[in-house]
Order: structure tokens, then C-alpha cells, then sequence
């Protein structure tokens, strides 16, 4: 028996943990203390991982269709034969149409840091600027308005805060590790403020919650800043030194007063005046935000507010606020020079969002169905999936349907034989974290870098994500492209700017500490903006046809789906809160799991449930303009009258829970191409 540092990737939170291994197998695993936490929270993906990794329905083998033919069965075949035939195939549609009719989506079950350049690389090889991320979904949307604000992403530093804002999101069963952070900074005094439409347990035991309409996000922060102006309660020290553009945010804020908007977006004056002063009152603050700012129509404007609001209260990169990345210098690897610049990508629709960082590639993945259907701005023809389930997670599943079901050539690269999968025409089978070395993007700190290290072969024949790619890239004679033998070699490569290595690395298996945590770093070379301030009126939004700060149209606060047909369909979905046994569609075939949360429950407040003559636990249609799903009901005051929690992920275990039957994509951000996932018009309808 033997215990091996590495990190988990069951989740995207990538934490340091100890694996347990016995005889080349799998035992236990369990996550690393964190830095001045007293308390670990138990995860259950931890528990989970020997179960996972070990799945009877885990498919370890490349799987064809004969004669492409998707009413075939799959059957068994060679790496060498599926390498040839896909090879032949890409080729193919190179040659007739372009590579540019080859697409590549990632999802995150493949980590999107590091290694998500080696996909890049190959398609780029290839010829084909179509490599796509679901940053349109999760994550990038927010990251894309805080660089444009002031030029990087931020952690919040809830274990020193003041005052922690928790804005749309719940640790407790999406993040141990920033949960246990949060629960050590309140234990230290920190004043919480939760914002959030749903009474979550952090909540329930916050100074303040906001049960704000969903998708108004960027209103309260407007108006919390109209607040902080007006009683001149911001740091005017920091603005009048770091920001630009402050008078126009000054001019535009006065139309967000809390009188004037509070009853839009379901609150009052005087909580929006409470968060304001509370959270202006206290040095320093944070803001930890989470998923519940992504997948709204009105993501950009929201989330810039956001940004707006922590520098206008000088929180940023500072003890205690939110804090900068100290990134650790890499080589580019996506040989994005080699394409053709005559190729326009899919994504080109959304310039900004497509491009604004270099190292993540397209993270538009809403085109994807518009490619293949509309084709536009031209079709998709092949499409390789890796890591995702866009069947049931993406918005408006029966287009997502018919698009794999259209599109003429389908790879996917996963565990199990997903919902998605079940459409391929060729299946790759991966590995689990665990039988794999990789370096992830959460282990690319320069506070503490750390590798994921193998600690079990690959079970069966199933291969790491970064060896299909290299293999792939050698069966269409990629070679010079992919000259590297190992991962060892290609991280080693992808790390000489940082002079670290592999070897350095596995000596250090703890966290190899290449720089000592800083503050204020922006007062050495400014911020990584166009004027070197954090930029209030944006040039670059303005430049691109954006508005340059963030408006809102008070009438249709929030841009709910289906927002038209309410009075037919009277109540808000609320898109549900994600379990702590699962991770967006993942893990909903692993019996073990299942046991512990074995079906699915829509949140319905009891007076709605009285209008409707339902009780607890009956069982119930969800319908709204696009379909219907069915559920069982659990009768809660936890979300307000006039909304219904609709639990999210489910349709991978049953197509008859797919909430993404209920969501439409049709009406998108501007900037991002998301859709508004997160909030729908939809009714609920006792079953007979």
C-alpha cells in the first residue's frame, strides 16, 4: 500500500489530494488541508473516485459504428484502426471542404488550462480555427468583464475579508475548498452578505440576503454603486488615482437609484441600501461569485457592474479583497500563427469574447448548433467532442438534438456512453485523473505549483486525453507539430519561460513555490488594461460596438426566458442547485452515488403549490413553450412565491428530467452568445 500526492479533477475545482493505491489498484482518496483552515468539509467525489474509476459501465475500449451507420451497434476495434479511420475521415473533409469544417468542442471534465492548448495545437496544425470551449456557459463569461475592467480575473480572499459578499453561488456543494475558506473567514468576524433568489444554507446564516430576480444582477450593482456615490462612501483615494471614467459612471448610475429600481428586481430600497453601506463600510471586502452570474442573456453588463463595484470600493489585490493571479510564465502552444488568416472561425460572430485571451481558445460553444443547422456563417461538418455532454447541458436540447443528429461526422472522447456519445459515430475512451499526468490550470500557481500525477495505469484501453491528441496528430503525419514522446516532454516544453520542470515538481510534491504572494501589484506596472487603470468607460467594448458601461432596460429586468408568454406560462424556473454528489451532467450512472440521491425534486413554495392543489412529494409536469419535463415536488419556503427550483444535470440519468427540454437559446448576450438558461417563464402541472 502506498500513498501518492496529486490532484483530483472529479470536479473543476482541482484540489491536492492523497491517493491511496494497493496492488495497482485504486483504494481511497482524500483532499489535502488547506492553509489556515482548521476544518476539512467532506467531499463526496473524493468518496466517490475509487467507484468512478472502477464503474462496470466504464468503457475502456475504442468503439466504432459499422459503416457509420448511427442504428448500428458500436463494436470493438484497435487504436490503430480507429486512429487510421478517423484520420481518414478528418481528411477528408479537409481536402472537400476546408478544415475549417472540422470543430472541436472541450468541455471541462478535460481541465481547460494547460493541456487545453495541446487540442488547440493539433487543430491549429490542422488547419482549423474552430476549437471551442463552453465558456459561453461557465466561468469565461465572467472572466472576460473583469479583464476588460482591469485587465485579469480575481480570487476573493474570504479568509481576511471584512465583509464577504457570497453573489450566486453555494460552496457548500460546489466548492469544499472555498467553503471551508468562507466558514474560517466568518469565524474570523467577517460580516456575510448573500446574494442569491434562492435560500441557501449560507443564506440562511448571512447578516443580509438579497433574494433578487434572477438575472438582475448588474441592476443592484448599479444601484449599490448609486448608493456609494451619492454618500460618498467609495475609495476616492484609489479612483481618483487608479480608474478612468468615473464621471460617466457617476452620470449613469443616477438612473439606478434603489427607490427606482428595488421593486424590478424584487427588493426593497432599504436592502439595497444596507448591502451598499455594509459593504462600502467594511475594508477590506470581497466578492466570491459563482455560476449564478453565467447563463443569463445579460451577462456581460452584469458581471462588468460587478467588477465596477469592487474597484470603485477599492477592494482589488489587496489582503482580504480580490485578489490577482501571479500567473507563472508558459509558452504559447496553440500555433494559432499557422492558420490561414482568410479562415474566419465559427465564433466569428462574437469577436471579443472569442479572442480576448490566447491560451483558451474559442470558448463561444452556442454557434456550434447554429453551424451545423443555420449553417452560419458556414456548416460544421465534423465535430470531435471531448469532455462534454451538450445534449443535456447546453440550452434548448432538442436543437442540440438535431444538430448532432445533422451533423455528418461525430467523435466523442469520454468515460461513459453519454447521452451525447450515444450519437457518435466514433468513441475514444479516456481516463480518469488518476491514470493520468497532466498540468492542470489550477496547478499553474505561483504560490504553490503542483502536478497531477499518475498513481494507476489506464484501465483496459482507454488512453489520457493529451496521448489521443498526440496520437491523432501522428496518424495525420501532425509530426512536426508533436514531436514530443511523453506529457513529460510537452509540459517541460510548455513550462521553460518558468524554468521549472517536471522532475522539480515531483521533488516538491506539496507545492513548488515559484513566487512569494504580493499585493497592489498593479502600482508597479498598472493594471493590464489600455490607459494601465481600471477602466469604468470601456474603449474596448465601445470599439468593438458594445456599450462602453453597463444599462438596463428596467422593463424586462432580467431578460427572462420566455418572458413574453408569462401570463400562459406565470412561473420563474429557476435553474436548481447543483448537488454535491454530482457534477453538472457527470456521475448520474454510478450506483454507489445514485444511492445517495437517488431522484430529483423541484422546489415549489406552498402557496403556489395550494393554487395548484399540489402536495409534497406528488409528482408533477414542468412545461414551458418549448416542452416538458416531469418531477416530484418538495414544498419549500426557500425560493419566493412565483418561482420554481428546478433541479439541473438530470437529464443524463433520465431524459424525462432534462430541464434543458424546458430552456430556449434563442435570445443571447451581445457579447458572449449565452443564452438564459438560468431563468425561464414555466408552469407546474399536478400529474393526473
Amino acid at each position: 500500500m502506498k500513498t501518492v500526492s496529486t490532484m483530483c479533477r472529479f470536479c473543476t475545482n482541482t484540489c491536492p489530494v492523497d491517493a491511496v493505491v494497493k496492488d495497482g489498484r485504486l483504494i481511497s482518496v482524500k483532499r489535502k488541508p488547506v492553509p489556515g483552515v482548521t476544518v476539512r468539509r467532506f467531499c463526496p467525489k473524493n468518496a466517490a473516485a475509487p467507484h468512478i474509476v472502477y464503474a462496470p459501465d466504464r468503457i475502456t475500449s475504442p468503439l466504432v459504428r459499422n459503416n457509420a451507420d448511427r442504428n448500428q451497434n458500436f463494436k470493438k476495434v484497435s487504436w490503430n484502426t480507429v486512429l487510421s479511420d478517423m484520420a481518414d475521415r478528418l481528411l477528408f473533409y479537409k481536402n472537400k471542404y476546408g478544415p475549417e469544417s472540422v470543430a472541436w468542442l472541450k468541455g471541462t471534465g478535460e481541465d481547460w488550462g494547460p493541456v487545453w492548448q495541446y487540442t488547440q495545437r493539433f487543430m491549429h496544425a490542422f488547419g482549423s480555427p474552430n476549437v471551442i470551449g463552453n465558456g459561453s456557459l461557465c466561468h469565461t463569461t465572467r472572466a472576460l468583464p473583469a479583464f476588460i475592467t482591469y485587465g485579469t480575473g480575481t480570487r476573493p480572499d474570504t479568509l481576511n475579508a471584512e465583509c464577504i459578499i457570497v453573489w450566486g453561488k453555494n460552496d457548500k456543494t460546489s466548492s469544499p475548498p472555498d467553503y471551508n475558506l468562507l466558514m474560517e473567514g466568518i469565524r474570523h468576524g467577517a460580516k456575510l452578505i448573500v446574494i442569491d433568489p434562492v435560500k441557501t444554507d449560507i443564506a440562511d446564516s448571512s447578516a443580509l440576503w438579497l433574494q433578487i430576480k434572477p438575472g438582475c444582477d448588474g441592476i443592484l450593482a448599479m444601484s449599490m454603486m448609486q448608493v456609494i456615490i451619492a454618500e460618498n462612501l467609495y475609495d476616492s483615494h484609489f479612483v481618483a488615482e487608479w480608474t478612468t471614467g468615473f464621471d460617466r459612471l457617476t452620470e449613469e448610475v443616477r438612473n439606478y437609484s434603489p427607490e427606482h429600481v428595488a421593486s424590478s428586481i424584487w427588493l426593497t430600497p432599504e436592502e439595497i441600501r444596507q448591502a451598499a453601506r455594509l459593504y462600502a463600510g467594511s475594508k477590506p471586502a470581497c466578492i466570491a461569485d459563482g455560476n449564478g452570474l453565467d447563463m443569463n442573456a445579460d451577462v456581460t453588463r452584469n458581471v462588468r457592474a460587478v467588477c465596477m463595484l469592487r474597484a470603485l470600493c477599492g477592494n482589488l489585490d489587496i489582503k482580504g479583497g480580490d485578489v490577482f493571479p501571479q500567473k507563472v510564465p508558459v509558452r504559447d502552444m496553440s500555433l494559432k500563427d499557422v492558420l490561414n488568416p482568410k479562415v474566419k472561425p465559427v465564433t466569428a460572430g462574437y469577436p471579443l469574447f472569442s479572442s480576448f485571451n490566447k491560451g483558451w481558445g474559442s470558448p463561444v460553444s452556442t454557434v456550434i448548433p447554429d453551424a451545423i443547422l443555420d449553417k452560419k456563417p458556414y456548416p460544421i461538418r465534423a465535430l470531435i467532442i471531448q469532455a462534454s455532454n451538450p445534449l443535456v447541458t447546453a440550452a434548448n436540447s432538442l436543437r442540440v438534438a438535431e444538430a448532432l443528429k445533422q451533423v455528418e461526422f461525430l467523435v466523442v472522447i469520454d468515460l461513459f456512453m453519454t447521452r451525447t456519445a450515444g450519437q457518435a459515430d466514433i468513441f475514444l475512451p479516456a481516463t480518469t485523473t488518476f491514470e493520468t499526468t497532466q498540468l492542470n490550470m489550477a496547478g499553474l500557481n505561483a504560490n504553490s505549483m503542483l502536478l497531477q500525477e499518475k498513481v494507476i495505469e489506464p484501465l483496459g484501453d482507454s488512453r489520457p486525453g493529451w496521448q489521443i491528441i498526440f496520437d491523432l496528430a501522428r496518424a495525420l503525419k501532425l509530426d512536426e507539430a508533436f514531436p514530443f514522446q511523453t506529457v513529460e516532454e510537452a509540459i517541460d516544453f510548455q513550462l521553460e519561460p518558468s524554468g521549472i520542470t517536471v522532475r522539480q515538481m515531483r521533488e516538491h510534491p506539496d507545492g513548488l513555490t515559484l513566487q512569494k504572494p504580493e499585493f497592489e501589484k498593479y502600482r508597479q506596472h498598472g493594471f493590464n488594461t489600455p490607459s494601465g487603470k481600471v477602466e469604468f468607460y470601456s474603449e474596448t467594448l465601445s470599439d468593438y460596438g458594445y456599450e462602453p458601461i453597463p444599462s438596463f432596460e428596467l422593463s424586462r429586468a432580467g431578460r427572462i426566458t420566455f418572458d413574453y408568454a408569462k401570463e400562459k406560462y406565470p412561473l420563474a424556473g429557476i435553474s436548481g442547485e447543483k448537488s454535491g454528489w454530482f457534477v453538472h451532467s457527470r456521475y448520474r450512472n454510478i450506483p454507489w452515488i445514485v444511492e445517495k440521491e437517488p431522484e430529483p425534486f423541484i422546489d415549489l413554495h406552498p402557496d403556489d403549490a395550494e393554487l395548484r392543489e399540489i402536495k409534497d412529494n406528488d409528482s408533477v409536469r414542468i412545461i414551458s413553450p418549448n416542452g416538458e419535463i416531469f418531477m416530484k415536488v418538495r414544498l419549500s419556503d426557500s425560493v419566493r412565491c412565483g418561482t420554481v427550483r428546478v433541479p439541473w444535470g438530470w437529464g443524463e440519468h433520465d431524459l424525462r428530467f432534462n430541464i434543458n427540454s424546458l430552456t430556449d437559446d434563442a435570445e443571447r448576450d451581445s457579447v458572449a452568445s449565452t443564452p438564459s438558461v438560468r431563468a425561464f417563464m414555466c408552469d407546474v402541472i399536478k400529474r393526473d
